[in-house]
């Protein structure tokens, strides 16, 4: 599930929204989607406020835990879910730092290191969810050049790649994180 406004509001239009926003946290309660969320006493919140160039940027993010919120049964597929997605993050973490580390090498990496990080791209891929299309297409782009780049020989390629990897990786945390 995900929803995002993204439009030019009128300044009273924006605090009408923010307030309802308001009412919802101070009452403990969030509707989206067509479902109604409890909301925690604590929860974890960023405000950021920057001044650029004649333009100032407000960026408001807060999140909660919503499992409780799931039916029973529910509950069990989404923690598994969430268990699986994190063990690949965690592998697909780990083969990444083996295959930079190895790019940094003269030979550069070698199919022994390449493979689980293809590997752990593809089952990432795999689990990833459908609003993820959008980010996960230029990722697996790269990791198929990549992938040639490696059975060429080109390591000043493979070294680009995996820089072009790096990126799509921090575009997608902040955009579906």
């Amino acid at each position: 599930m995900a929803h995002e406004i993204d439009r030019m509001f009128s300044r009273v239009e924006l605090a009408e929204r923010l307030e309802e926003l308001a009412a919802g946290l101070r009452a403990g309660e969030m509707q989206t989607d067509g479902r109604a969320f409890h909301i925690p006493d604590s929860l974890e919140a960023k405000i950021a406020c920057k001044e650029k160039k004649g333009r100032i940027i407000f960026k408001l993010r807060w999140r909660w835990p919503t499992l409780d919120d799931y039916a029973p049964g529910e509950q069990e597929a989404v923690r598994r879910w969430q268990d699986s997605m994190k063990t690949v993050k965690k592998r697909l973490g780990r083969s990444f730092k083996a295959l930079r580390r190895a790019a940094g090498a003269p030979g550069g990496p070698d199919s022994g290191t390449l493979t689980p990080f293809v590997e752990d791209s593809r089952a990432f891929a795999e689990m990833a969810d459908a609003e993820w299309s959008d980010g996960m297409r230029p990722y697996m782009d790269h990791l198929d050049n990549l992938v040639r780049a490696v059975e060429e020989g080109r390591l000043e390629t493979v070294r680009h790649e995996i820089r072009d990897l790096e990126e799509q990786m921090r575009v997608c945390h902040r955009r579906f994180k």
